[in-house]
């Protein structure tokens, strides 16, 4: 993003830094919550609200996919506790974080040289 005075940040860093907080991430960049808003609509589509947690939930996608365990995705983004993680990721993703883990399949190239020999 890309502030009046020229400046560019890392939306993704700054939210996992501000704990995924619309006023934290205004008062970071030096903005008004209103002009966030009206350039999150304009440039991307979504309030900032909206956006951020769909970032935290893909986040904590790819940390869950990476081996981290529900518990510390919890406390790695700033979750209130594995309750409040637990919720939030069953209504985002439609499955709990531990089915997601035990259930996810991930590519092994090796398979390929299975089936090739």
């Amino acid at each position: 993003m890309e502030l009046a005075d020229g400046r560019e940040h890392c939306l993704e860093l700054l939210a996992l830094e501000n704990g995924y907080s619309v006023s934290n991430v205004s008062l970071s960049l030096g903005c008004s919550q209103r002009y966030l808003h009206v350039t999150f609509m304009r440039d991307i589509g979504l309030s900032p609200k909206r956006w951020m947690r769909y970032e935290r939930m893909v986040l904590a996608r790819r940390k869950l996919e990476g081996g981290l365990s529900p518990e510390e995705v919890a406390d790695h983004l700033g979750f209130a506790g594995l309750h409040s993680f637990r919720r939030e990721f069953q209504e985002f993703h439609k499955v709990s974080p531990v089915k997601f883990q035990r259930d996810r399949h991930v590519f092994d190239p090796s398979v390929l040289d299975e089936l090739d020999g």
